[in-house]
């Protein structure tokens, strides 16, 4: 432990997601496709290894049952 209760870890380096996460903002609008369909919502690829949960009230301006209503599996988009 270093002066100040700091933990270092040598050797460590970030993870893909924290890579990712340190180049975007929050709200960012991010390109990327629809990998899975769930009860409640969509899986997004928006990058090699890094999927996102979209969720159904968010996929479109009026309310749907299903996601499957409003996107499939491939599809692609801009998500924020």
């Amino acid at each position: 432990m270093e002066p100040g209760g700091q933990t270092v870890l040598e050797g460590h380096t970030a993870g893909p997601f924290q890579v990712f996460a340190d180049t975007i903002a929050v709200g960012q609008k991010l390109p990327g496709q629809v990998t899975k369909l769930i009860p409640f919502g969509v899986f997004v690829q928006v990058a090699d290894g890094i999927e996102g949960l979209v969720h159904l009230r968010e996929l479109a301006w009026t309310p749907s049952e299903t996601p499957g209503d409003v996107v499939q599996v491939g599809d692609e988009a801009r998500w924020s």
